[in-house]
């Protein structure tokens, strides 16, 4: 990218050497004015835009604090005497091993698992629609590395960033125990307990979605480009301003624009919503259906959903999902199964189903699920991980709906 904007910059001199000397001169100063704003290095090579054909640029200092929450390697001067102090070191101890192990244990199998059975999508541009996720990045992207975008939508708060070297140590080692504490129930379970990230993302230290989500992005082998506030308008169109400013209030979504290291030369986007999906909560987010319908060649995903979808008052974002996605893949805490019929969709199943867990009402049990998963007509394909609720018997389910066209 660096060596891009060079490129550019000479060919820009070039061009303008044959004008007035005074006019070439200023057009030089403006250019690199507006490169160096807000340190940000803009980028001008042509694959370097997002989905909708607009320039990136790119803003190191949020790939660099991903990096350090991550306590992964970073070169960035401003952290290389945080990252010396032993209280860091320890966490990044302890965090390769954590990842050592979900990559052998989870990461690896699901990325098996998707190349074998979702053959027909996995490696084709895509674009992921993952409500009710929480922070979970991680999970959508192993099974849909080739996704352009990825939209998720929850209840809990964006947060912020936080200056570390304007933090003395005990307060960088309270952040970073929140973070890794945060992370236990995604670690142990493969999902988020909204209640408990509640209590571990405070205000004033990691407080909110934004700090996990770029910590996944870094850890999956990412690189984060630049973090924007997104300002939804009623009719799906987006705007965006940096996240320090102060227009339009609170941050309520983020656009973090990535690259990964298979394949750095495509700009992929992620759209992080705080909302309240309820038809009356989208009736005040009233561009946030609207934004979900603007995407075409959609996957819909829904793990550890809560069964949200099984109350009629998230009709709206249910029949968006049904409408937009050519395929949905999701654990029985999803759409119902009753909604897939046989004229509209393909079924494919895995794993086990299992009644519901204590925490929810009994409604939520399908006895028309788990007598398809009876059904000696339909091939029940095994689940080589453990990935939901059922995580203390893995006695997991998965199914993949293809819709008929």
């Amino acid at each position: 990218m660096i060596k891009h904007f060079f490129l550019s910059l000479a060919l820009i001199i070039i061009i303008t050497s044959c004008k007035d000397k005074s006019k070439t001169e200023q057009t030089k100063d403006e250019t690199l004015k507006d490169l160096k704003k807000d340190t940000v290095v803009a980028v001008l090579d042509e694959t370097d835009k997002d989905y909708k054909g607009q320039i990136v640029r790119e803003n190191p200092k949020y790939d660099n604090y991903a990096r350090f929450i991550a306590c992964m390697p970073i070169k960035d001067s401003k952290f290389l005497k945080l990252t010396s102090d032993s209280t860091w070191k320890k966490f990044s101890s302890t965090a390769d091993t954590i990842w050592k192990q979900l990559e052998t244990s989870r990461f690896s199998k699901m990325r098996k698992f998707a190349s074998e059975e979702f053959s027909e999508f996995v490696n084709v541009e895509k674009n992921v629609l993952y409500p009710f996720s929480g922070p979970d990045f991680v999970n959508a992207y192993t099974f849909f590395p080739k996704g352009r975008t990825f939209t998720l939508i929850a209840l809990e708060p964006v947060g912020d960033f936080v200056d570390f070297t304007t933090k003395d140590p005990k307060f960088v080692s309270q952040y970073l125990n929140d973070v890794n504490l945060a992370l236990n129930d995604l670690y142990k379970k493969s999902y988020f307990i909204t209640s408990h990230m509640g209590g571990h993302l405070q205000k004033h230290r990691a407080n909110g979605t934004l700090p996990l989500i770029t910590l996944f992005m870094v850890r999956t082998g990412n690189k984060i480009l630049n973090v924007q506030k997104l300002n939804l308008d009623s009719t799906g169109n987006y705007t965006l301003d940096s996240l320090e400013s102060k227009n339009g209030g609170r941050v309520k979504a983020v656009k973090i624009d990535f690259t990964s290291a298979n394949d750095p030369k495509t700009v992929k986007s992620l759209f992080y919503f705080q909302a309240d999906m309820t038809d009356g909560g989208l009736n005040k987010t009233k561009g946030l259906i609207p934004f979900l319908k603007s995407f075409d060649n959609c996957i819909g995903y829904y793990k550890s959903a809560s069964y949200c979808c099984f109350d009629i008052v998230f009709s709206k974002i249910k029949n968006t999902m049904l409408e937009k996605c050519d395929f949905i893949v999701q654990d029985d805490t999803g759409i119902p199964f009753k909604t897939f019929n046989n004229k509209s969709w393909i079924k494919t199943f895995f794993g086990v189903y299992e009644k519901p867990v204590r925490d929810f009402e009994s409604y939520t049990h399908q006895k028309d699920l788990e007598l398809a998963y009876k059904d000696s007509t339909n091939t029940i394909r095994p689940l080589p991980f453990s990935l939901g609720y059922h995580w203390n018997t893995k006695n997991q389910n998965l199914m993949l709906f293809k819709k008929v066209k």
